[in-house]
């Protein structure tokens, strides 16, 4: 089922780049060892050890997706803050896990 809150392409654009943007500023400053790049709807984190983290929009699903060596992830956007599909968890919740078990 689609989430109702996102109601067409041009408004799941808006928000899910609003939050690769966030990721992107928050990684920066909190990953200073880690190779940050965006290009287009996909966003590396390159980890001090070589893991990397990449997240990616998903437009057809209106999701964005987080993959890592630990697993993939997919998010959907529901009252502002994006959810695991399976789990529930948060975006920030699942890529703060893959950042402390990539970094350790």
């Amino acid at each position: 089922m689609m989430d109702q809150t996102m109601n067409n392409d041009t408004e799941y654009l808006e928000a899910a780049n609003a939050k690769l943007d966030a990721i992107e500023a928050w990684a920066d400053e909190a990953l200073p060892d880690a190779d940050v790049s965006r290009q287009g709807n996909v966003l590396t984190l390159q980890l001090e050890g070589g893991n990397e983290i990449v997240l990616n929009l998903q437009t057809p699903w209106h999701e964005i997706w987080l993959a890592s060596r630990l697993g993939g992830y997919h998010f959907r956007e529901r009252d502002g803050v994006w959810h695991d599909t399976r789990t529930d968890a948060t975006l920030e919740e699942k890529l703060e896990e893959a950042v402390k078990a990539l970094t350790a």
